[in-house]
């Protein structure tokens, strides 16, 4: 950091919406888990697992202010949720059902699924509207 700011800064807090906010916030929060005993994906930076003994685990995915997680059991999710409010001010919002533009639908086996038709149906919309007299056909015309 000290390449952008000549020296290295004191950080006592990011403020929220400028340019470096989420970069330091990444930071923090990684070394943070890190010190936790967390392991850092090699292949995913964001994806975090902390692992209690050989059947308990715990699976930390973050981007930017949006975090989901996933145990082996809910013990261990309720020590990550207590773990975080201990040290950061933050609010527990339940089961996910969207995270970064996927569905996720939680099935009564326990499994998961990952629906993303939402996503290119968006950008189809955003860069081509019905009412614009460019881009794609629209869906039934010919």
């Amino acid at each position: 950091m000290s390449k952008y700011f000549g020296q290295p800064p004191r950080l006592r807090k990011a403020l929220y919406g400028l340019t470096l906010s989420g970069k330091l916030w990444v930071i923090e929060f990684s070394e943070w888990l890190l010190n936790q005993g967390f392991i850092q994906s090699n292949t995913e930076p964001a994806c975090f697992i902390l692992y209690k003994d050989e059947k308990t685990w715990l699976i930390l995915i973050f981007y930017v202010d949006d975090m989901l997680c996933f145990g082996s059991k809910k013990q261990i999710e309720k020590y990550l949720e207590k773990l975080i409010k201990s040290r950061f001010h933050h609010e527990i919002q339940g089961n996910a059902h969207w995270f970064l533009q996927m569905k996720i639908h939680q099935h009564k086996d326990g499994s998961y699924s990952l629906d993303q038709t939402s996503y290119p149906s968006n950008i189809i919309h955003k860069y081509n509207p019905k009412t614009c007299s460019w881009g794609l056909p629209q869906h039934g015309t010919t």
